[in-house]
């Protein structure tokens, strides 16, 4: 029967390795019909039915290696994923390690800012926003039920690498010094301070040296922090949400111990924040976000070479465009006089491009604002023109 149907018998055992279901009602399908036709009770309305079972088998035995172009879908369904499972990857978990951190300062500590603008870098790990909701059980006349008395906010942790710029150490020292300013008293080549100059200087007295262990914050604003917030990245670099920790007040700065034994992970510096207020912004189009942003939360207003620059698909001109401006297409202004002013060096018998005729061609390529992408449809008859040196054999 299998035979009559075109199946090579010799693929069967494969067939059976990786899709024993198929395999297995073909076989059972045959095996039915040729007792049925020994018996003398196949008849004609029993085809459809039979021949449904042993096609699949036929399709998978002669495109197994190189399916034909009708037999794709088919395959897709015989040897493919689950169609639930290929809905799934829609549904994927988001990366841990694609977010970044932007740290505020209040306009009186606005010039501590420097660990805030390089954070990006050395951000190692970050806790996200727990919520609790604290309910009290009470008595409703032999019923108890729970009301809700307030909403509490668990603490944040975040923790940087101890970079070699020196930026966490910075943020470290500055922030220690602004909470306390006996901090900002002594240092490793002065002379060793007395109790009684500490104890001298304990009370504040604006004008004088003030060595308390917490004192006021300068012009008397109410925090150092404006705000921090937390930029987790997803949908392969298309959309992000964005956590905002309002007034942050930092109650714990850890710095690791040093180990001589230690040559693996680097040193770390975490802290431990608490906030008045939490907002949470969801799907947030990076399009729209604006290329500059995210450059300047990445690095760039601290000199780096290489901020984040999304691309959102094939042809976009900020991909290529120029950093330094924030995107934009291909700047073809200087090209033109740059390869007219090429020629050949015939001192030394080189044979370098004529590209004479490409300079109009060049002048002419001009970067499309909506689609960003380049214009080259005025080249043609320009390097239709490019012609090979017959005397040397050089285009």
């Amino acid at each position: 029967v299998l035979k009559e149907c075109g199946i090579d018998l010799n693929a069967i055992p494969t067939i059976l390795d990786f899709n024993p279901e198929v395999a297995n009602r073909a076989l059972g399908q045959a095996k039915a019909i040729a007792d049925r036709v020994k018996a003398g009770n196949f008849s004609i309305k029993d085809i459809p039915k039979s021949v449904a079972e042993i096609q699949n088998l036929k399709e998978l035995t002669e495109n197994i290696f190189v399916p034909g172009a009708g037999a794709k879908n088919k395959l897709s369904q015989l040897c493919g994923a689950s169609p639930y499972a290929t809905d799934l990857i829609a549904f994927a978990p988001k990366f841990k390690f694609m977010f970044f951190v932007q740290i505020s300062y209040n306009p009186s500590y606005q010039h501590l800012d420097y660990f805030g603008q390089n954070t990006a870098f050395v951000v190692k790990n970050s806790t996200r926003p727990n919520v609790e909701f604290d309910y009290e059980e009470v008595n409703m006349y032999n019923f108890w039920t729970k009301i809700p008395k307030r909403t509490i906010y668990q603490p944040m942790t975040m923790r940087f690498y101890d970079d070699n710029k020196n930026g966490v150490n910075y943020f470290y020292n500055s922030y220690l010094r602004a909470m306390s300013p006996i901090a900002n008293k002594g240092g490793y080549e002065n002379h060793t301070i007395s109790p009684e100059i500490y104890q001298k200087n304990s009370i504040y007295k604006e004008g004088n040296d003030y060595h308390a262990s917490l004192g006021p914050l300068a012009d008397n604003t109410p925090n150092i922090l404006s705000l921090i917030r937390l930029y987790h990245i997803y949908d392969y670099g298309q959309r992000m949400n964005v956590y905002t920790f309002y007034n942050p007040k930092i109650t714990n700065l850890d710095l690791d111990e040093l180990d001589m034994a230690d040559s693996g992970a680097g040193s770390e510096m975490s802290f431990q924040f608490v906030y008045d207020g939490l907002h949470i912004e969801s799907s947030i189009d990076i399009q729209k976000f604006t290329v500059e942003k995210l450059q300047d939360y990445t690095g760039r207003t601290v000199g780096a070479k290489y901020p984040i620059i999304p691309i959102f698909g094939s042809g976009d001109a900020r991909a290529a465009g120029d950093a330094g401006t924030g995107g934009g297409g291909p700047n073809f202004d200087n090209v033109a006089a740059s390869f007219a002013s090429m020629a050949t060096d015939t001192t030394a018998g080189v044979g370098a491009p004529n590209l004479d005729a490409t300079n109009d061609a060049f002048q002419n390529m001009a970067t499309d604002p909506t689609a960003g992408s380049v214009d080259i449809s005025a080249t043609n008859e320009s390097f239709q023109n490019m012609a090979t040196d017959k005397t040397k054999g050089v285009l």
